[in-house]
Order: structure tokens, then sequence, then C-alpha cells
């Protein structure tokens, strides 16, 4: 373990002996102990009938102390990943990139390779497209039922807010007042304006994407958000400055454009 375990912390162990009611595990240097109220939740009731020595287990960390030995609960490890990528938007530098919860795991870089679904956060583009288009912040749209065709589309809420300023539209998220602008201006349009931000997947040009629905990266979108703080100018993430040989000569750099 690289770091000091602290009381309230979630970490994996490895279980290290089995009693039928105690298990003693260890992270790292620290060694750990839990008894039947730990894991009452699994419905068994000793510890050799749940684990065996060597197998790795969840636990979330205790305040309390047996002598040596730390206190834990046994929990449910959800197996969720989660990716996170922070840029400095004048320069693009990478601050920050979490690409999952453990690389031993899983080497799949979640903030670079991991397409997902962008939803509300696709928005901006729309409503950049339809002020690009004339559209003013102080328009009135009606947030009411409407059919494109054969699609319906609702609100998250499931309700509806009547007439409504775009400015209004746009702080609430609302879906219907981002198609109504989408269909006006022209999904086309829209997919373009993204693609200058700096989105480079390929968008299909259905009118659901106003909303949401396609698939880009973190880490497109991340540099595609700069835009807007910088007043106009895209920036391109980049991890690394220079590189120095051992004495500490430039081998290779590079600027930001």
């Amino acid at each position: 373990m690289g770091h000091e375990i602290r009381p309230g912390d979630y970490v994996h162990a490895v279980v290290t002996r089995v009693l039928p009611l105690e298990i003693r595990a260890r992270v790292g240097a620290a060694e750990i102990t839990l008894t039947p109220e730990d894991w009452t939740w699994t419905g068994q009731r000793f510890a050799d009938a749940l684990v065996k020595p060597g197998d790795i287990i969840y636990v979330h960390l205790a305040d309390a102390i047996d002598g040596t030995v730390r206190r834990a609960t046994l929990e449910q490890d959800s197996g969720a990943e989660a990716s996170l990528l922070a840029i400095d938007n004048t320069t693009g530098d990478v601050l920050a990139m979490v690409g999952g919860r453990d690389y031993a795991l899983s080497q799949f870089n979640r903030a670079t390779q991991a397409e997902r679904q962008v939803g509300s956060g696709f928005k901006p583009y729309v409503y950049t497209a339809a002020i690009e288009a004339g559209a003013k912040p102080t328009d009135i749209i009606v947030d009411g039922p409407v059919s494109f065709g054969s699609y319906t589309p609702h609100n998250y809420e499931n309700d509806y807010k009547g007439a409504m300023t775009l400015i209004n539209a746009f702080a609430e998220s609302r879906n219907i007042p981002a198609l109504k602008l989408a269909d006006r201006v022209g999904i086309q349009k829209v997919i373009e304006v993204a693609h200058r931000f700096g989105v480079t997947s390929t968008i299909p040009a259905y009118l659901p994407i106003a909303i949401g629905a396609v698939e880009i990266t973190l880490q497109e979108q991340v540099a595609s958000y700069s835009v807007f703080p910088n007043d106009g100018l895209r920036v391109t993430p980049r991890l690394i400055r220079k590189v120095e040989n051992a004495d500490g000569i430039t081998l290779w750099s590079s600027r930001p454009p």
C-alpha cells in the first residue's frame, strides 16, 4: 500500500487467517480484524464458509483498534468505474487524469478511450448554434408537448414549464427547448459547431443528438468545454511539456499552440 490507511477508508485487503468467528487480513503492513457482526449482511454465520486465506476482500476501516489490529467491516465491492480529467484552460496542460479505479485490474483508460453518452453536456453546442443563427438569450421558447415525426420527446422531470426564455431553458437544462432549437437551426449545423469546439468523434445527424444521444470521450468533452472560459479559443490537452536526458539537456519540447 503506497499510503497510510485511515479510519473511514474503503480498501482492498488480503485474508491472512480465517477462524469460524474471525477474519484476519492485511492492508499493506497494517493488520485488520473482522468479527461476525461485520459480515452479518452476507447471511453467513461462520467466516470459514465465506472466505479463505489468500482471498481479496473489500472493507470499510473503523475507528476502533484492538491492540495493534484495526477493526473493519466487510463491504460489497460494486466494481463501479469512473474517470476524471482536469486541464489548464490556457495551455491545455493535463493537471490530473484518472482512467479508472485500479490499473492492476484494468488498463483501459476511461478518460481517453471510453466513449460515453454525453447527455445534457451536449446542449451548450445546441445553444451556441442557435445564438450564432441570431437567437437571443431573452427570446421566448415554449417548453411543451411536441413531436418530430415519430419522435415524441419528454423532459427529464416528465413535466412542462410552458413559455420561458432561452437563458432559463438553458439554465434548467430542459430537453424540449434544446430539441426545438436544434430542429430550427438544423442538427447538421449543431454537429458542425460541436466539431469546431473540438469534438472529433463521428456524430450521426439525428435530432436526439441535441440532448446528448451521442458517445464521445471525456478528453474530447473537456477540451471542447475549455473554449467557454477561453472566450472562443480552443486548446489541445497535452501530457508532456518536454523531454530531458540524464544531463538535463532538453531533447524535445512543445509550446501550447
